[in-house]
């Protein structure tokens, strides 16, 4: 990447940033790139994780919990830490272990 405008511009009534981007090689890129394109900036990623959907999380300010289900009965507030977040999932960095089922709501 070569470029992100500091400041939005409005183009089809919402709010967007001009982003300058350099290819290895131009001619492989799409056509429709050349027309427009939307893009999502991935931040950080990491491998080999625990992760659970946002929606069996709870928060209350700053704290993270989840219900527990183990044979057939469901614990509330157990305190998880969570790490990276992106498309609905959350990385969660201790208070559970694989395998471990969690009710989401």
């Amino acid at each position: 990447m070569v470029q992100i405008a500091s400041k939005p511009i409005t183009w089809q009534a919402k709010k967007v940033y001009e982003v300058t981007i350099d290819f290895d090689d131009p001619s492989a890129v799409p056509g429709s790139i050349r027309m427009g394109c939307d893009v999502r900036i991935r931040t950080g990623s990491k491998s080999d994780v625990l992760v659970l959907l946002e929606t069996a999380l709870y928060r209350e300010g700053r704290l993270y919990f989840v219900r527990l289900v183990e044979e057939a009965t469901v614990y509330g507030r157990v305190p998880v830490e969570a790490g990276i977040s992106g498309d609905g999932m959350v990385e969660i960095v201790s208070g559970l272990r694989e395998g471990q089922v969690v009710l989401l709501h």
